[in-house]
């Protein structure tokens, strides 16, 4: 091999040695530099608000009152009244008979005559409330011919029966018992009904009154 042909060949080999590591740089790819990231903190959640329950105040309720009244309607129709007073028969039955017993409780203005076809009766100034007694069995009942309000003429003058009862509970407290009978049919009958529905649970109110804080005092209005 001449010096030229040799030299020729030199070149030839280090061309190729050259061209692979071309070709081979080629395909090496230099790795990127990793990046380590830090995550970022996730917002909490905001608490929802627990809706509290509305407390609606309780409505304030009146005192149950100690008289009963029951409406009847059949076989008779009849109002009927009833309370417990504190107090024994004896003191109840003076109360309920006597001028100066009325005077404690039913009005300053009374008249009383306990026989048969006496008066029972309260007087207003602009009218009489009260009744004829037409039976009284001594610290047990008493039986009238009972006075309507003027405002119903017709009742007035027809008249109701009302019996008053009294019996012993012990020896400090008496139930009184009212029932009133004889109502007949008619709108003014109806309204008188249901006006002394009202009226007659206030007379045994009174009556109650009387003995659990003691004899009215008309001179303040009571």
């Amino acid at each position: 091999m001449t010096l030229t042909q040799r030299t020729m060949t030199n070149a030839a080999l280090a061309a190729a040695v050259t061209l692979a590591v071309t070709h081979l740089g080629a395909h090496v790819q230099t790795p990127m530099p990793t990046h380590t990231s830090t995550p970022m903190p996730m917002p909490m959640p905001m608490p929802m608000p627990i809706p509290m329950p509305t407390q609606t105040p309780a409505p304030t309720q009146a005192p149950a009152s100690p008289v009963m009244l029951t409406k009847v309607a059949v076989p008779e129709k009849a109002l009927k009244f009833e309370v417990v007073v504190p107090a024994s028969v004896d003191d109840v039955w003076t109360a309920f008979t006597t001028k100066a017993g009325l005077q404690t409780w039913l009005w300053r203005d009374c008249a009383v005559d306990l026989r048969v076809g006496g008066d029972w009766t309260a007087n207003f100034g602009v009218s009489t409330g009260g009744g004829t007694i037409k039976s009284f069995t001594p610290r047990r009942e008493v039986v009238m011919a009972a006075l309507a309000p003027e405002k119903f003429p017709t009742v007035r003058r027809e008249r109701t029966t009302a019996v008053f009862a009294f019996e012993a509970v012990t020896p400090k407290s008496t139930r009184v018992t009212l029932t009133q009978t004889g109502w007949q049919s008619g709108a003014e009958w109806d309204a008188a009904y249901d006006y002394l529905a009202t009226g007659n649970a206030q007379l045994l109110m009174q009556l109650y009154t009387r003995f659990l804080k003691g004899p009215l005092d008309w001179s303040k209005g009571q």
